[in-house]
């Protein structure tokens, strides 16, 4: 999937409607160590002709990881997404119907 660079930043300057595209919710894991350990983001509610659509995310996709590196925590995927608009590509682990997915964006 290659998604244009001024693409990129015109969603990112309507932020709320980015926002609005799709829900995102923790999704926890119980584990004995930390009883509410965040395992991915689950995707939901995803507005039709949306960014989110188009990329190909599908209602109850669970983002696990970008880049390489989990998504633990709200903070994490925050600093992520930020590093990620200076690279020329970027590649996020998807759980879908029990089966791991790679999403590869580039910019062009």
């Amino acid at each position: 999937m290659e998604l244009a660079a001024g693409t990129v930043q015109r969603y990112l300057q309507d932020l709320p409607a980015l926002l609005d595209s799709a829900f995102a919710e923790p999704r926890y894991r119980t584990t004995d160590e930390d009883p509410r350990s965040i395992d991915g983001f689950e995707i939901g509610r995803i507005r039709e002709g949306s960014v989110v659509e188009q990329v190909g995310f599908k209602d109850g996709d669970v983002i696990l990881r970008l880049n390489g590196q989990k998504l633990d925590s709200l903070a994490t995927v925050i600093r992520l997404f930020g590093e990620t608009l200076t690279l020329p590509q970027a590649k996020m682990t998807v759980l879908r119907n029990g089966e791991r997915l790679t999403f590869v964006f580039n910019k062009k």
